[in-house]
């Protein structure tokens, strides 16, 4: 906690003098935007080199690029003209294109839309004067299954290598063809008319794989399971109105590219629902002149039902800059504003500056700055000026801008009011990005410079997901002796200690808290739940080499609790003498040896435990070597080694993967793939023989379909979900 001279309090979480945490709250008279907060701009006064955390514009390896930066390089939302009439819209990592894009080919009139690996289409859609393409890619070829819809709805649907179909689906000869419309399990076929139909693989008489829905204008391309897209698809009406990421039930869900061509071109990112852009992303909006292009508008921020809603940071076609709160697709509420000639701080209505505020001018002669009242963009009302080179300061009433009545100083109740706004404004522009303003003579004597970059702000939330994914599980009997312990470990960060955050964890332990309950009957109040647990809390609940007898054991009633434990976090893998380790929060990752908690306890204790059956579910990760050079990648390694003398006879171990596997998560780091598709599967999915129960064999044969097929599609590993017995 910090208090300011003039009263305010700062709430939050400190590093060497400067914000560096969660959420930070600051009272009622001080400035307070949101608890999620978008990217600032970045600093004139700061060389590109230095741009991090914020927005910028600059030429970046001769390209023109102007979105989110990350230690000099773009890194986050973003667009880079890559050529006449060429340009890449969506997500860059470390300089390159990595994530969700769209390159847009005006003067081919070509647009490509999917996933990107450093530079390169590997999933994705083509738009264009040919057609329509989806599938997978190879070096900016189509290479895979793929679909393509030529101009005269003529369709293509198969294998292709180099840009060529070499197997078509719809031939009538093709092999796995279904034989007739009734019998149509485990083939392929086009079911309905041309205006609607279904076209794809189908199992259980359901769409499962690549496939192809048309429901009048509506069109549907993705891979499927039992009906439903999956991962990210394509949903279009006509190639000017295209939507590419996640989907559920058939529509947007997630993060996703949105691209229109109205009498605007406009291209989205972030994540979508069924009414349009909601939560934090970014739009382009610019028009075609002649051969060339030009931005008229960017927005990276909040949103709500495809309108700006939240704090956002908005840019126009002259390059001014409006940095605040929105509502309803316009500056609401507090905000600053900054053009080459004028920097304004203070509330807004319907994008007009109006309410009170600091106007600092830049004129001929010098500066002025005005601080009162203002209406539809003028000074309109009670204020007064600072006239910077005469060092003279004018109280009085204006209108429309001009000044019509002089004053003498305030009285106490009108200087309290103006003086009290004026503290909470001075916040605002004691941030480094405000002080940008090319003003380097001026100091006023009531602005308190600061070099506090406003992204510390950020809250974790975006950083560490919370959400589990929304699923429906059968309610259970309640059963009052059955004994939970969730563990999910996120943020190895706090400690300071050099291990990497899992990012997913929260969301995975949330997702499995909800299915012990409401699936299993397990009592909330049964549950021993941790969030980023430490070793002192692993120790006390489920002993050490010593004695198993720590909290767990203590709340289970003997020969009738069922026992679950879940831990999602980093695990290491065996010493010289084979041992494996979980890793707790606040262990030390270069004497593990002593900080880590050991595998082989675990199980020991576990099996000493007087209860009728104990499960153990692990989505544990390992340190890697990423393509940045960093100890953890977005992967971890499973560290379980099956033995059969390491399980005990009373314990079931279910694993995210085999011992030489990588556990990996979802590319938005909403879940781990193995939490993800586990809780999918426990829901019902995996039931097949619909005896309302799932067997490890249907568990292990989804998980096989799933989470395998996945974890080889976005990263190319092997990754094999392991049931093991204890004997």
């Amino acid at each position: 906690t910090f208090t300011t001279s003039n009263g305010k309090i700062i709430k939050g979480e400190w590093k060497n003098n400067k914000f560096a945490g969660k959420k930070v709250k600051i009272t009622k008279d001080s400035i307070l935007f949101s608890d999620t907060l978008s990217t600032p701009p970045c600093s004139s006064k700061i060389n590109v080199k230095n741009y991090s955390q914020c927005i910028g514009e600059t030429n970046y390896l001769g390209f023109q690029y102007r979105g989110e930066f990350l230690n000099g390089k773009p890194n986050g939302f973003g667009e880079m003209m890559i050529g006449n009439g060429r340009w890449h819209k969506g997500e860059f990592k470390n300089g390159k294109f990595n994530g969700l894009g769209a390159r847009l080919e005006y003067n081919q009139n070509a647009i490509n839309l999917g996933e990107w690996n450093n530079g390169k289409l590997i999933h994705g859609s083509t738009l264009s004067n040919q057609g329509i393409y989806y599938g997978q890619w190879n070096k900016l070829k189509f290479n895979g299954e793929g679909i393509f819809i030529f101009p005269n709805n003529q369709i293509s649907f198969g294998k292709w290598e180099n840009g060529k179909l070499v197997s078509n689906y719809l031939d009538k000869n093709y092999e796995r063809k279904c034989l007739n419309k009734t019998d149509i399990e485990n083939c392929f076929t086009k079911l309905g008319n041309e205006d609607e139909f279904i076209i794809g693989y189908f199992r259980n008489r359901k769409l499962n794989g690549l496939g192809y829905i048309k429901e009048g204008k509506i069109n549907k391309i993705g891979f499927f399971v039992d009906n439903e897209l999956i991962n990210n698809a394509l949903i279009f009406s006509d190639k000017n109105n295209i939507f590419y990421g996640r989907t559920k039930s058939n529509f947007p869900n997630g993060l996703g590219i949105q691209y229109s061509n109205q009498q605007l071109i406009s291209t989205s990112i972030g994540n979508f629902d069924i009414e349009g852009l909601t939560g934090i992303g970014v739009t382009f909006k610019e028009k075609i002149i002649g051969k060339k292009t030009k931005n008229l508008f960017s927005y990276y921020g909040n949103w709500k039902s495809s309108k700006a809603d939240g704090v956002g940071l908005s840019i126009d076609e002259k390059g001014n800059i409006y940095y605040g709160k929105w509502l309803n697709d316009m500056p609401n509420d507090y905000g600053y504003y900054i053009t080459k000639k004028e920097k304004y701080v203070g509330e807004m209505h319907n994008g007009d500056i109006s309410g009170i505020g600091l106007l600092y001018s830049k004129k001929l002669d010098g500066l002025e700055i005005f601080t009162g009242e203002f209406k539809k963009n003028n000074p309109d009302g009670s204020g007064f000026l600072y006239d910077a080179k005469e060092k003279k300061w004018t109280y009085g009433i204006w209108e429309k801008g001009k000044l019509i009545e002089t004053t003498k100083p305030f009285n106490k109740g009108k200087i309290k009011k103006l003086s009290k706004f004026s503290n909470q404004v001075d916040k605002l522009a004691e941030f480094a990005v405000f002080n940008s303003f090319d003003n380097d003579n001026f100091r006023a004597d009531f602005i308190t410079k600061s070099q506090e970059n406003i992204s510390s702000f950020k809250s974790n939330e975006t950083k560490f997901p919370k959400v589990s994914i929304n699923l429906k599980f059968k309610k259970s009997k309640k059963k009052p002796f059955d004994i939970a312990v969730i563990i999910g470990n996120a943020n190895y960060e706090k400690y300071g200690k050099d291990i990497p955050n899992v990012n997913p964890a929260y969301a995975d332990a949330n997702g499995i808290k909800k299915y012990l309950t409401n699936s299993l009957g397990v009592k909330e109040g049964n549950i021993i739940y941790f969030k980023d647990a430490t070793a002192a809390q692993l120790l006390s609940t489920f002993g050490d080499s010593s004695s198993h007898k720590g909290k767990l054991y203590n709340w289970i009633k003997p020969n009738v609790s069922n026992v679950y434990v879940y831990y999602a976090g980093h695990g290491v893998p065996g010493d010289s003498e084979g041992k494996t380790f979980l890793v707790p929060t606040d262990a030390d990752a270069q004497t593990i040896k002593f900080t880590g908690y050991p595998l082989s306890t675990l199980y020991s204790n576990l099996g000493k435990l007087p209860a009728k059956s104990v499960t153990v579910i692990l989505e544990a990760c390992f340190s890697g070597i990423s393509q940045s050079g960093n100890l953890f990648e977005k992967s971890s390694r499973m560290v379980i080694k099956p033995k059969q003398n390491l399980i005990p006879r009373n314990v079931k171990v279910i694993a995210a993967g085999a011992p030489s596997q990588m556990a990996s998560w979802e590319q938005d780091n909403s879940h781990s793939l193995f939490t993800k598709y586990f809780l999918k599967a426990m829901s019902g999915e995996a039931d097949k023989n619909d005896d309302g129960k799932i067997s490890d064999t249907e568990l292990q044969n989804y998980l096989d379909e799933t989470m395998t097929y996945f974890a080889r599609r976005y990263y190319g590993r092997d990754q094999k979900a392991q049931i093991i017995y204890g004997k």
